[in-house]
């Protein structure tokens, strides 16, 4: 197991400055997404989708973008799963 503290990698490539930040978030993730997909990235549109339960539970899970429309992020998942009935 001492060998997982080896496993850092270092990101110097380039570093998040906020003037280089879009003023848009939807934006700015349409960015992120184009870079990522021409750099090759495996799977860059999973993203993790956190729900909070009445009982102030916090459950988080993995799901696909599939879309990006002005007013949100569109992923499907199964209507009848836990992450759906959290949602």
């Amino acid at each position: 197991m001492n060998e997982l503290s080896q496993l850092r990698k270092e990101y110097k490539k380039a570093s998040l400055n906020e003037e280089c930040v879009q003023i848009e978030p939807l934006n700015q993730l349409r960015q992120w997404l184009d870079e990522a997909i021409k750099s090759k990235i495996a799977e860059p549109n999973a993203m993790v989708l956190s729900t909070l339960a009445n009982e102030k539970n916090v459950s988080s899970r993995v799901v696909l973008i599939k879309d990006i429309w002005n007013d949100g992020i569109v992923f499907f998942t199964n209507y009848n799963s836990a992450k759906s009935r959290s949602i």
